[in-house]
Parts: structure tokens; sequence; C-alpha cells
């Protein structure tokens, strides 16, 4: 995987937040911020995935808006 560098800022208290919970997880703060993207990005995903699965189950008559009881 290439590599490239990015400057961000964080609010103060997120930025203590961040560097606590790498410090805590024996992770550089590059390497936790990565992580917490790369998983953001894998929630979405899956996200995405279940409302495209929902959509196609209303399509077919097999899902509706409202729980059954």
């Amino acid at each position: 995987m290439n590599k490239v560098r990015m400057n961000v800022y964080l609010d103060e208290s997120l930025k203590k937040y961040v560097e606590e919970q790498a410090e805590f997880y024996g992770m550089s703060l590059s390497a936790f911020v990565s992580m917490c993207v790369a998983e953001h990005k894998k929630q979405n995903e899956a996200i995405n995935v279940l409302d495209n699965l929902v959509d196609e189950l209303k399509k077919k008559g097999c899902a509706n808006d409202e729980a059954k009881q």
C-alpha cells in the first residue's frame, strides 16, 4: 500500500484522546488514526450493503418499513 503524508487539525481534547488511545493500544499516532479511518470506511460500506439489501427485499415484497409485532 502506498502511503502519503497528511496534516490535519484536531480540537485539543480530541488530540489528547487520540494520543491516549494510541498509547493504550501500543500504536503510533499514525497507525491509530489509519486504523480508525479504515474501520469507519468498512462500517460505512457495510451500512451501504445493508441499505441495498433492504431496497432489494422491498422490491420483491419481502420487507416493509414497519417492524412486525
